[in-house]
């Protein structure tokens, strides 16, 4: 097992560069008025037409909470709206045209800034990249 020394800690490198990752995003996306987080829910709900609360936390990988509360400022933007469902408890939500348009808007920006951060690295150094987080997610899967 390869060692680190001790004041490099993987949660804190993996969790800076997470940030500096995403800010990177949300600056490239800022043009559309869409955040990471927005834009990738609006993507989800997009691929899966309508979905409700629980569906799209599985989706993202969050809870909840937090899902309902990005749902909600995406609704108030008025770029979901729900859907009518026989059981008022179920928050069913689609994409409104306004959504699609800045997801669209949005997506060409998000392949400008993937194009900038892929085109730094080779498809080995990509794939052995990728392997390396799916490693590390599995082993924190494993903690008991």
């Amino acid at each position: 097992m390869p060692t680190t020394p001790k004041n490099q800690c993987i949660c804190k490198i993996v969790r800076d560069t997470a940030r500096s990752l995403t800010n990177a995003y949300d600056r490239a996306l800022a043009p559309s008025g869409l955040r990471t987080t927005q834009y990738t829910m609006l993507s989800v709900l997009k691929g899966q037409s309508v979905a409700n609360v629980n569906q799209l936390s599985e989706l993202l990988g969050i809870d909840q909470t937090t899902t309902t509360r990005n749902l909600n400022v995406l609704e108030d933007a008025g770029l979901v709206s729900r859907v009518p469902h026989h059981d008022p408890r179920v928050k069913l939500m689609k994409l409104t045209p306004k959504g699609k348009q800045k997801r669209e808007i949005a997506k060409e920006r998000w392949k400008e800034m993937q194009h900038h951060i892929t085109s730094a690295i080779s498809a080995d150094e990509w794939r052995t990249f990728q392997k390396v987080l799916q490693t590390i997610e599995k082993k924190c899967n494993e903690w008991e």
